[in-house]
Formats: structure tokens, C-alpha cells, sequence
């Protein structure tokens, strides 16, 4: 049983912008509330309208934004040959709704379509994810493993893809050559990547502080280092 994941299958979307990307999908809709009726170009969906009140009753936010949809999970395989081709990022016990959302909506931007999360991760479908998200959710597939099993499966199905995992005292990035290809492993808030995945041979990388703070937010060591990795693939050179 996987944690912190909806065993209802439906998920909650809230905010025009976040439903108006979940209706460029083609995600299963199985409904859509709102105070007022909204302008959507997509003609082929019903639009119940609710009174203010009926919104607060039901929206998972302190100040609901008038609109609420219910949709369900889509569930994909991870496609080793894809990720073979590609960069990819895991997630280790990422358990913070916000920061789970913010590499989401990171890896949206880089190009990125799979993610690998440890099953107690934050749930993707969650509502503070796909907030936090921007609708990135939707175009991202996140795959629930057991990590520690997942790696010897690399060998097998991924033969030339690095892993490294991203911790406090590894390899400086700025000064390695990175290649275009490679599963990148991001840990929890405070504990960092588990000992169990950093003994299975992964190599370590870490971005050099050049002040005083004790550590970085996950989300935003995320940004970085798959930055770096996507400098060869869009020819920049350092």
C-alpha cells in the first residue's frame, strides 16, 4: 500500500489556471464545480454551479478561487526505454507537499517526463502538490517504487545511465562533465538520501557553498543541479 496517495483514484484541481491545464489533457474528468461559469474552450464538459459557500464546504483551501475540479489518477509504467534515452530525476522520502510541487513543475520546465518516488514520498495527485505544481502534474508521470529495488534494475534494462545521488559532501557539479543521460537522486528535507540507496554504488554530487547557509531547500538544489546537467543538451558551455 502505497502512502499519502488517494485510494479513490480521483484528485482534487483547484484554481482556473490549474483546470484549465488539466482540460488540455486527456485526463478523465468526473467533475467540475464553480461559482461562476468560466470560459473554458473546451465545450465538451459539465460545469455544476455552486454557491460560495457549497465551495468552502468542499475546496482544500483557506480562500477557494471560485473553481474545483475532481479527475482521475492516471497511472503510467515507467517506460525504461524512454528513460534510457534521457535525464531523470528519484525522489527519496521527498515528504513536503510544497517542495514535491516545485520539482514537479522544475522538471516540466527542463523537459523532463518521469519521476522516480520512493512510495512514501508526498502523493503527486495530493491537493497542496498539484497547487504547488502549477498543473505540471499533468504532464509529468511520477512512478511510486521501492528505490533500493528499482536501482539493479538499471544494470539490466538501462545499461550506460549514471546514477548519482545529490548529498552535502560529494562531487562538485560545477567542475564535472555531466552527460545527457542520468537518473539524479534528491533526498529528504533534513536526512538527505537514505544510507541503503548511497552504499548501492550511486555517484555523489554536490553544489559548493559559497556562504553561510547550512543547506539548501531540496526544490531549489533540484533546479540547479538539473540545470547543469541540461547545460549539454541545449550547447551551453561552461
Amino acid at each position: 500500500m502505497k502512502k499519502n496517495r488517494d485510494e479513490s483514484g480521483l484528485f482534487i484541481a483547484e484554481g482556473f489556471k490549474i483546470v484549465e491545464e488539466l482540460l488540455k489533457t486527456d485526463f478523465k474528468i468526473h467533475s467540475i464545480f464553480a461559482t461562476i461559469k468560466p470560459d473554458f474552450s473546451r465545450k465538451d464538459v459539465n460545469i455544476e454551479i455552486i454557491s460560495c459557500k457549497d465551495m468552502e464546504k468542499i475546496s482544500a483551501q483557506k480562500t477557494p478561487q471560485g473553481i474545483l475540479a475532481l479527475a482521475f489518477e492516471r497511472q503510467v509504467k515507467p517506460d525504461f526505454a524512454q528513460i534510457r534515452r534521457t535525464l531523470t530525476i528519484a525522489l527519496d522520502n521527498v515528504r513536503d507537499p510544497g517542495n514535491m510541487g516545485t520539482i514537479i513543475r522544475t522538471a516540466d520546465w527542463f523537459g523532463i517526463k518521469d519521476i522516480i518516488c520512493s512510495e512514501n514520498c508526498a502523493g503527486a495527485f495530493s491537493p497542496k502538490v498539484v497547487a504547488a505544481s502549477s498543473g505540471s502534474v499533468f504532464r509529468v508521470n511520477a512512478h511510486y517504487l521501492n528505490i533500493p529495488r528499482f536501482l539493479p534494475l538499471l544494470g539490466g534494462k538501462m545499461p550506460g545511465v549514471s546514477v548519482y545521488a545529490a548529498v552535502k559532501n560529494g562531487q562538485n557539479i560545477y567542475k564535472m562533465t555531466l552527460p545527457e543521460k542520468a537518473l539524479v537522486i534528491f533526498g529528504n528535507e533534513s536526512r538527505g538520501v537514505s544510507p541503503e540507496i548511497l552504499k548501492s554504488g550511486v555517484k555523489k554530487i554536490s553544489i559548493p557553498p559559497d556562504g553561510g547557509a547550512e543547506s539548501l531547500n531540496v526544490g531549489i538544489a533540484a533546479a540547479i543541479i538539473i540545470s547543469e546537467f541540461r547545460r549539454k543538451r541545449m550547447g551551453v558551455r561552461s
